[in-house]
């Protein structure tokens, strides 16, 4: 499998197109796509996936753009965010992605 974090024309940038799992209306259909994040944020997001968590989303009624991260471990979903479909999408995963690595670091210092 190609590792998706790749170089780009800044050597201390790194690129990450992050796979979510989205959830299509009215039923609930899977469709893959992905989100792009550069620098820092590639290599929080990283973390993420090597830990294991799932990246999730979909367009809920009101239009509103819902990402997740989910735990198999616990079948939970252990970071949210909602916010209008567009431009602010961006700034909602780099918040995923850190409450996530959050979550990571606390389950690690409790020993889990």
């Amino acid at each position: 499998m190609i590792d998706p974090l790749v170089e780009i024309q800044n050597p201390d940038e790194l690129k990450l197109s992050i796979p979510f799992t989205q959830y299509l209306k009215p039923d609930g259909r899977k469709r893959m796509m992905r989100f792009g994040v550069l620098g820092e944020s590639a290599v929080a997001a990283r973390k993420v996936l090597d830990a294991g968590l799932q990246f999730e989303c979909e367009i809920l009624t009101t239009d509103e753009v819902s990402l997740t991260v989910f735990d198999d471990e616990i079948e939970e979903d252990i970071a949210i965010e909602v916010c209008p479909n567009g431009p602010d999408v961006d700034a909602a995963i780099v918040r995923l992605i850190n409450a996530a690595v959050e979550y990571i670091a606390d389950k690690e210092a409790e020993g889990e």
